[in-house]
């Protein structure tokens, strides 16, 4: 994902971007345009896990309870990386972004 990311027109992201609200911390996210208020998370299988299925969903939603968005591609998407890309360009480009 990094390397795609790189490679790519798109703004360059923030790694591992630590998403505060009022000073407070919300997540860690793998990827985050900051001034868009969008972040990155690339899902491998692990995610699957139950566990970790619902340790994800509450990051989430303290994430759009803090105002951000998020994306999630996984493994598949990098087969197809162009419409991911566009897909990003998209959510980048969204009305009320930066």
């Amino acid at each position: 994902m990094r390397l795609l990311l790189s490679r790519s027109d798109l703004p360059a992201p923030a790694a591992q971007h630590v998403v505060r609200d009022g000073g407070g911390f919300v997540a860690r996210v793998d990827f985050a345009w900051p001034a868009h208020r969008l972040a990155l998370e690339y899902d491998g299988v692990w995610h699957g896990d139950p566990a970790r299925f619902r340790a994800d969903r509450a990051r989430l939603d303290r994430l759009t309870a803090a105002g951000r968005r998020a994306v999630f591609p996984t493994a598949a998407d990098l087969h197809r990386p162009d419409a991911l890309l566009l897909r990003l360009r998209g959510l980048l480009r969204a009305p009320g972004c930066a």
